[in-house]
C-alpha cells in the first residue's frame, strides 16, 4: 500500500481536539497500516487501504471521513504522497532560507486543471509582499523572506 502524509486543517486548535492516539486508533481501524503521528499537530503517515483509492482528490476525501468521524468535527485534509515531500525541500527556491523565513503552504487539487499555486498567485500582488515573495510549484507554494516572517502576527 502506497504511504501518504496526511496534513489536517484546524485540528487541535481551541475546541477542536483529536488525541493523536485517537487519531492513530482510528487509522488503523479504517484499514492504514505503518501509521505515524507528529507531536499534536494533526499531522499523519500512513499506508492506505485500496477503498481510498489512488488519487489525492480520493485518499484526502476518504481521510477526511474517517478522520471526521474520529474527531465528531468536519477536518479538511490536504495529502501528499511520502515521494512529493523530500521533492518539495529538493525544490526550495531560497536554500539559504532557513527558520521562519522560508513556508511551504500546501493546497489540495482545484477543480481548474493546472497546478493550484500558480492559480493562487495570479490572483494576488506578489510584489505588494516585498521584499518577501512567493514561488508557485504546483500545488504548493513557497513563501519566502528575508527573516521577517517571524515577525508576522498570527491570528
Amino acid at each position: 500500500m502506497p504511504r501518504w502524509v496526511a496534513l489536517m486543517r484546524g485540528v487541535n486548535i481551541g475546541r477542536r481536539r483529536l488525541a493523536m492516539a485517537d487519531l492513530r486508533l482510528a487509522l488503523e481501524a479504517a484499514g492504514c497500516t505503518d501509521v505515524a503521528t507528529y507531536l499534536q499537530s494533526g499531522n499523519a503517515v500512513a499506508a492506505v487501504p485500496p477503498a481510498a483509492g489512488t488519487t489525492p482528490r480520493s485518499v484526502a476525501a476518504w481521510l477526511e471521513d474517517v478522520i471526521g468521524a474520529a474527531a465528531g468535527f468536519e477536518v479538511p485534509v490536504v495529502v501528499r504522497t511520502g515521494a512529493a515531500l523530500p521533492a518539495v525541500v529538493a525544490a526550495n527556491p531560497r536554500p539559504g532560507a532557513g527558520g521562519t523565513a522560508l513556508h511551504v503552504i500546501f493546497y489540495r487539487p482545484g477543480p481548474d486543471p493546472g497546478p493550484v499555486a500558480d492559480q493562487a498567485l495570479a490572483r494576488i500582488d506578489a510584489g505588494a509582499f516585498a521584499p518577501e515573495g512567493c514561488t508557485p510549484r504546483g500545488d504548493d507554494l513557497t513563501r519566502h523572506g528575508l527573516g521577517q516572517l517571524e515577525r508576522v502576527r498570527r491570528t
